[in-house]
């Protein structure tokens, strides 16, 4: 059978026809057509022939198709006396052919279209000095002789961390170095945060480089996930005309956290060469502090009137769809434009067309209102499991909406501002910065702990003369304070995480303390045996090792009641637990354990002696 399809494929080529020349406007036609001839033949490499259930289909039988496609059959095509064979590599080069030939004429206009869709033109960029040019000479000299270079740049850019610690310099010469076309496929391939954090390490020409390859939409992809000290360099290397060309594909709650973070000046430059509607709505999100909800909310969602129908709706969706954020979770809101309910996408899709909107809505909501703390908005996400939480005012009017991404931003936030806080760093901290600046910041906090650091050595004072009897003393006070301060600690980090949880407050789990005091008199006497005994043969006197043991009990339990209440107390005064805690505990637990084991070394000193 396949013989003879073979015979007639044969008999069908062989059919005379005459060539023509291709015709503009049917160009692109006969490109596809000549692509799906191609994928005809077969994958071996011996044999490739023409195999399909029709003959006809299988060859170019038509002399309509032979005058679009103007190919010669004794050219292009391998055929025989005995049998009609292609192989793979000159069915490559017929279909290539025709490609080629279509895609001439298109591949010249997108040229041109690349060349428009630049996101900087050269006459929008600040002058660079001299010595700034000499620079950037050198470094697009030193790109050309490495852009022989064979390499991958989307495996680059997307590479796990210690791949891209180990090719950060492969990445910014990939960056650099790549054509407009290339570096298309690398943002559009990758993660617009991998670029961002490569595009850290470039020098001020280097990135308007970067921009000068790209347009505005991809810019903008880049710009929103570069940290403020990047996003606050590129705004004053592109100027206010090209930010505002980015603006146009970014969000109004995105452009408003960027502009909050700009000079007054320039923010007052752009807002004024934005349209009026615009203005108003960024404005009012720039009235929110940035750490609530407000703050954090976008005002792109698609809210509806409760009264439509489900028909009605798809087509009001469809229209604004691609300018809101959040598609799937629809607000429904009554004549006085407040909410009522909210209806899932997926609802209103298998629902009939007639059916209206509040008849399908629930109308259970969990919404915030615009001054909550941040904080306190990613803790009703966390219970509720939402993807999105609206934003209301007091007439309970929608004011925008905040979606899990942000919130998701607001717990690694929170996380690394506490844990800053504990040690008495600054939160606005980094490693990278100055050393005037890293000194402003802990300072204070280290000369409140000094202060503590006096009122320890003021007990030790007391018992001079006892520690001058006793030397052993000196050695063993402190282990007290320094397991004191370890058991305490403990307690302090578990009670932190639970009142920032929303799980613990003084009022209502006072009585908890009593679990604490148990576990302190178990700690404290299972570690005070253990340093008794040490004590006691060390220095060859038992009422050392007992001195220890109870001293240890009692300084214990004091860390534990003392990292329970502390940050309680605190939070009751509305003072952050997590930056005053560790100070109050460090210094009650160093001052009451020399207290409580010199006292007792006092107490028993004959015995000692």
């Amino acid at each position: 059978m396949d013989k003879e399809k073979l015979n007639k494929t044969q008999d069908i080529i062989d059919t005379p026809v005459e060539k023509t020349e291709f015709i503009d406007t049917e160009t692109a036609k006969a490109a596809d057509e000549a692509a799906d001839k191609a994928e005809l033949f077969a994958p071996d490499g011996e044999k490739a022939a023409y195999i399909a259930d029709d003959a006809e289909e299988a060859a170019y039988t038509s002399h309509d198709e032979a005058e679009l496609f103007g190919l010669d059959y004794e050219e292009d095509f391998c055929t025989s006396d005995d049998e009609a064979e292609l192989t793979d590599t000159e069915a490559d080069e017929a279909s290539a052919l025709c490609v080629d030939k279509a895609e001439h004429t298109d591949s010249e206009e997108n040229e041109e279209d690349e060349e428009k869709e630049v996101f900087i033109l050269a006459d929008t960029l600040p002058e660079l000095d001299e010595e700034d040019e000499e620079e950037s000479t050198e470094d697009a000299v030193y790109a050309d002789e490495e852009d022989e270079e064979d390499v991958e740049l989307i495996d680059i850019i997307t590479a796990d961390e210690e791949e891209i610690e180990n090719q950060d310099d492969a990445v910014k010469e990939a960056l650099l170095t790549s054509d407009q076309e290339e570096l298309v496929d690398v943002i559009e391939s990758a993660y617009a945060i991998d670029v961002a954090i490569a595009l850290e390490e470039f020098t001020d020409e280097e990135i308007i480089s970067f921009a000068e390859r790209i347009d505005a939409e991809r810019m903008a992809q880049v710009f929103e996930q570069a940290d403020e000290d990047l996003q606050f360099r590129m705004a004053e290397l592109f100027g206010v005309d090209n930010m505002l060309k980015m603006f146009k594909f970014m969000s109004k709650d995105d452009i408003a956290d960027i502009l909050g973070e700009l000079p007054i000046n320039m923010r007052k430059r752009i807002l004024k060469m934005m349209k009026r509607k615009d203005i108003l709505e960024i404005e009012n999100l720039l009235l929110y502090e940035d750490d609530t909800a407000g703050g954090l909310m976008t005002t792109e969602y698609i809210a509806l009137n409760g009264k439509w129908t489900v028909e009605k709706a798809l087509n009001k969706i469809k229209e604004i769809a691609p300018k809101t954020e959040v598609i799937e979770t629809i607000f429904v809101l009554n004549g006085r434009k407040e909410l009522i309910g909210t209806a899932d996408l997926r609802d209103i899709l298998v629902e009939d067309n007639n059916t209206l909107l509040e008849e399908i809505m629930y109308d259970n909501i969990v919404s915030v209102p615009a001054e909550m703390d941040q904080e306190e908005v990613s803790h009703i996400v966390s219970k509720y499991d939402l993807k999105v939480v609206p934003v209301v005012n007091r007439k309970n009017s929608l004011l925008g909406i905040i979606t899990v991404d942000d919130i998701i931003d607001v717990l690694f936030e929170e996380q690394t501002e506490d844990i800053l806080k504990m040690a008495g760093v600054g939160t606005d901290e980094d490693v990278d910065n100055s050393v005037f600046k890293s000194v402003k910041m802990r300072l204070p906090w280290l000369m409140v702990n000094l202060v503590t650091a006096f009122l320890s050595s003021t007990v030790i004072s007391v018992f001079e003369g006892t520690i001058a009897q006793v030397t052993a003393l000196a050695a063993a006070m402190p282990i007290v304070a320094a397991l004191g301060g370890n058991t305490g600690n403990q307690t302090l980090s578990l009670v932190i995480r639970n009142i920032t949880l929303g799980e613990l407050s003084l009022k209502e789990d006072w009585k908890l303390v009593t679990k604490e005091i148990a576990l302190a008199l178990c700690n404290g006497a299972i570690m005070g045996f253990i340093a008794g005994i040490v004590l006691a043969m060390r220095y060859g006197s038992i009422y050392l090792g007992i001195i220890m043991l109870i001293a240890m009990i009692a300084n214990i339990t004091i860390a534990g009641i003392s990292g329970f209440f502390i940050p309680l107390i605190l939070k009751a005064f509305n003072v952050d637990p997590a930056l005053a805690s560790s100070i109050f505990l460090t210094a009650t637990t160093d001052i009451c354990g020399y207290l409580v084991f010199l006292g007792l070394a006092k107490i028993f000193l004959p015995l000692l002696l």
